[in-house]
């Protein structure tokens, strides 16, 4: 069957004209351009010679050819225009002029997206983490720390205690008592209270945490999560995903520039997802139980947490040098001890954003208390 010639235009790369042209296939390898006000100017083009561009929007699709020469489509492509992306740019044409075809795949791209970043990066994450070389780890620990350190300030917690607590942690809850995690307390500044797991097994806890617990016990079981976000190696985890989100956006948007090194900077905030909060949690509970510490010590400083938390919320929108409060039926301006107690429990607010679901948290724990007690009255 005769295929018929097409009406196009052609610029021929030495001028900005455009000249009239019909173009028709030859064989599968090659078409011929005829000039339209030139009988006797006959071109032959090789497809392996195109670059196909296909419409987009109220521009049409052209083919670039060598030496800035090109051909400007008037209207479609014809059918038997055999250049590979011409059925991809088809598709895309036609989607621009089927809002409906549109609307789905954008619902089903971003459900994709959301399933990717939710599911299959945290999944991929904790399987490359096992394979990170442990000097690479090391490295990025060491830095981690490093920066932790220039936002925090020297703690004012005693020598005694913080010797103390060092003996107790490797004698009662360090995973390998001879390779102990390093701890270090600080003074958290705008940390807050918090307890942080470094990959180079290091634990920093701030002051403002050591406050907030009722005693030595809840600290320690503390100190048994963040030992859990190391034994599980969170960190390693939570840095890959943010790697890989970042290397996605750069394929994408080809603007990665400064994307990695937030990612390894994010490092030094306690944000973990729930799904590693839980983790953490659980490996505590069980390692708790197994030194014969209760875990209960854990809820009990969440429990603190938690209660502070409405308190938290409002203080930290509350302007100090105005503020009053009301006793037993009396409103006052608060002592300075008082406000100095405020202002701790603003503190907080990063803790509980940063730790998601206390009370669920909570509630998992205790239930892990109550099947332990249950299983051992029935071994008595």
């Amino acid at each position: 069957m005769q295929k018929r010639p097409v009406e196009v235009l052609y610029y021929d790369g030495s001028s900005a004209i455009a000249h009239p042209a019909l173009i028709r296939p030859l064989d599968q390898h090659l078409i011929q351009l005829s000039y339209i006000d030139d009988e006797n100017r006959d071109v032959e083009i090789p497809y392996k010679m195109m670059a196909f561009i296909g419409a987009v929007g109220r521009r049409p699709a052209i083919v670039e050819l060598p030496n800035d020469a090109r051909i400007e489509f008037i209207g479609r492509v014809p059918h038997w225009f055999a250049k590979p992306q011409k059925a991809i740019y088809e598709a895309i044409w036609q989607l621009e002029r089927s809002p409906a075809q549109l609307l789905t795949l954008l619902v089903l791209a971003l459900v994709m997206i959301f399933s990717v970043v939710k599911w299959v990066i945290p999944w991929g994450a904790k399987q490359v983490a096992v394979w990170v070389p442990d000097n690479t780890v090391q490295r990025i620990g060491d830095v981690t720390e490093q920066n932790l350190v220039k936002r925090t300030e020297t703690s004012a917690l005693s020598a005694d205690y913080q010797n103390r607590m060092r003996q107790r942690y490797q004698q009662e809850i360090a995973e390998n008592p001879h390779a102990p995690a390093k701890l270090i307390f600080r003074k958290g500044k705008e940390l807050g209270a918090n307890a942080l797991a470094i990959p180079n097994n290091t634990i920093l806890v701030t002051d403002e945490l050591v406050a907030i617990a009722g005693n030595e016990e809840e600290v320690l079981a503390v100190l048994a999560h963040e030992q859990g976000h190391i034994v599980r190696q969170h960190a390693m985890q939570k840095l890959i995903a943010a790697s890989s989100v970042a290397m996605a956006w750069e394929m994408i948007f080809q603007d990665g520039s400064s994307m990695l090194t937030a990612a390894a900077v994010m490092l030094s905030d306690a944000d973990y997802s729930k799904r590693l909060e839980y983790e953490a949690d659980d490996y505590a509970m069980k390692h708790l139980h197994a030194r014969g510490i209760s875990s209960i010590h854990l809820s009990n400083f969440l429990q603190r947490v938690e209660n502070a938390r409405v308190l938290a919320q409002e203080a930290a929108t509350l302007k100090m040098d105005n503020i009053t409060i009301k006793i037993l039926g009396e409103e006052r301006q608060p002592t300075a001890s008082e406000l100095k107690f405020i202002r701790f429990a603003g503190k907080l607010k990063r803790y509980t954003e940063s730790h998601p679901e206390l009370e669920k948290r909570i509630e998992r724990i205790h239930a892990f208390d109550a099947k332990m007690s249950e299983q051992a009255v029935s071994r008595d």
